[in-house]
């Protein structure tokens, strides 16, 4: 459905987790694994040398009324 709305790229945030975008891309299917006319899925993550920073963000975003 997804690909015959002319999407062709699923980006998820890291608010996601694994079992989520594995979810996602069996349900659309996955470009990347080489199958012709499915959707790509990427993750969007932290790298672990900016965990520190985006527990500090997180922090001051839930301090704010």
């Amino acid at each position: 459905m997804v690909r015959d709305e002319g999407v062709g790229l699923i980006e998820l945030c890291g608010g996601f987790g694994s079992a989520d975008v594995a979810a996602v891309t069996a349900a659309v299917g996955d470009a990347a694994g080489g199958v012709a006319g499915q959707v790509a899925v990427g993750h969007v993550v932290f790298g672990v040398d900016q965990v520190l920073a985006a527990a500090a963000y997180a922090a001051a975003a839930s301090a704010t009324p």
